[in-house]
């Protein structure tokens, strides 16, 4: 027979070992969140990137046409000037007082 001392030493190992595998199970459940709202996380930065490159390329494409029909420039090719940033700038400013800004 098995004194009280050892008995005791075997609840207190079982109680023990179920913490820790409870402890561990809560752990891989919240790595495993983390890890998909990282993923959320860049997926959307990606997405916003995404949105600003075709931003600014729609922006590149409207100011070429228009220093095309004003007759200020032969080659279509972007100029990076005051003039540039100012009308990209009122884009901008146009694009956010519509509620089009991100």
């Amino acid at each position: 027979m098995q004194s009280t001392f050892e008995l005791q030493s075997l609840v207190q190992q079982s109680i023990l070992n179920q913490l820790i595998g409870n402890y561990q199970s809560e752990l891989h459940t919240i790595r495993a969140e983390n890890n998909e709202a990282q993923q959320r996380l860049d997926r959307k930065e990606n997405d916003r990137e995404q949105i600003e490159q075709e931003e600014a390329e729609e922006n590149e494409k409207a100011y070429r046409e228009t220093m095309l029909r004003l007759g200020m420039v032969r080659d279509p090719a972007p100029i990076e000037t005051d003039e540039y940033r100012q009308f990209i700038g009122a884009s901008c400013r146009r694009l956010a007082a519509a509620g089009g800004a991100r």
